[in-house]
């Protein structure tokens, strides 16, 4: 899912400038967990050995010794989906809730004991859950102690920093969202014309580079009065 890509790089980039060392595609093996059968037992793979969901989690983060160890898994929900239409209805951010409980209940914190798990849940609209943005909020308050720059500013600048933090995720999320449906309709299109030839690298809709990123973190330094050294 382009959303969920997007999203990941983005988180990575930016967390990296709270102080964390990340590594993406993580796997934890103690929150592997057995494939069954119909019957409740452990599939066998063709050479009799046994079969394991592996639990591979979007980012793990490192920021010793405060938070020695947090692992991040993005989740995109669409709220107009036939599962969480009816709550979401009921209840603004229902859908971004929904879908962290389903995190957290796949990866148990008892399972990894000194491992916290943070849910990156987020709505297709761009509502993101409770625990992402409480995570986030710190995390931008990290990033603003580590810049002289924004430090001096206390407070407003740990707001600066998550405000954009926000409009940039905001960004990387709807674009992907207008690549993916510009993606689908050509996809159509294509089928439609019986078309066989691929775009080329390079090509896919929605597809840039990411300088748009180095210039908010410029924009920003520059109204704190300091300069780009993220």
């Amino acid at each position: 899912m382009r959303e969920h890509q997007a999203l990941v790089r983005l988180l990575a980039r930016l967390l990296r400038a709270a102080g964390y060392q990340i590594l993406e595609e993580a796997w934890e093996p103690r929150w592997d967990r057995p494939v069954l059968d119909r019957g409740g037992n452990q599939r066998l793979d063709q050479d009799g050995n046994p079969v394991w969901k592996r639990a591979r989690l979007d980012l793990k983060l490192m920021a010793p010794p405060e938070e020695p160890l947090v692992y991040g898994d993005v989740v995109v929900s669409h709220p107009g989906a036939p599962s969480n239409a009816r709550d979401a209805a009921a209840e603004d951010g229902a859908t971004a809730l929904k879908a962290a409980h389903r995190k957290k209940a796949r990866y148990p914190p008892e399972d990894v004991p000194g491992a916290r798990l943070v849910a990156f849940s987020v709505e297709t609209g761009g509502r993101w859950g409770d625990d992402a943005l409480d995570f986030l909020r710190k995390a931008a308050g990290r990033a603003a102690q580590r810049h002289p720059g924004l430090a001096s500013l206390e407070e407003g600048g740990s707001s600066a920093v998550f405000t954009s933090w926000l409009r940039q995720l905001s960004c990387a999320l709807q674009k992907a969202n207008v690549a993916s449906l510009r993606g689908a309709a050509a996809g159509g299109a294509r089928a439609g014309r019986g078309a066989h030839n691929a775009p080329r690298a390079g090509e896919e809709a929605g597809e840039e580079d990411d300088d748009w990123l180095l210039e908010q973190v410029e924009e920003l330094l520059v109204r704190a009065g300091g300069s780009a050294g993220w």
